[in-house]
C-alpha cells in the first residue's frame, strides 16, 4: 500500500512540476503574450460595450428590450461564425511553428 501511494504522490509531483514548466515557457513566448493581451482587450471592450449599448439603444433609440437582444445575438453569432475564419485564414497566411 505503501509503495502504491508513494507511486501516486510522485506522478502528481512530476505533473505539477510538468504544469509549471508550461505555463513558465508559455509565458516567455512574446507571441503567445501578444495574441493573450489583444484577446484580453478585446473582451474587456465587449463586455464593456453590450451592457452600455443596452442603455443607448433604450434611452436613446427607445428600442425593446427583445429587440436589443436580438441585436446583442446577432453579434453573438457574427463572433462565433468569424472566429474560427479568422484563425484558418491567419494559420494560411502566416503558418504554425509545427508545420513539417
Amino acid at each position: 500500500v505503501t509503495t502504491t501511494t508513494t507511486t501516486a504522490t510522485n506522478a502528481k509531483e512530476r505533473s505539477v512540476r510538468s504544469l509549471l514548466e508550461n505555463t513558465k515557457a508559455l509565458l516567455a513566448n512574446r507571441d503567445i503574450l501578444a495574441v493573450s493581451l489583444a484577446t484580453l482587450t478585446i473582451h474587456a471592450a465587449v463586455g464593456v460595450i453590450k451592457p452600455i449599448s443596452q442603455v443607448v439603444l433604450d434611452e436613446e433609440f427607445g428600442v425593446t428590450m427583445v429587440n436589443r437582444s436580438f441585436i446583442i445575438s446577432i453579434a453573438t453569432v457574427a463572433y462565433f461564425l468569424t472566429t474560427p475564419i479568422a484563425g484558418y485564414w491567419c494559420d494560411a497566411n502566416y503558418g504554425t511553428d509545427d508545420e513539417t
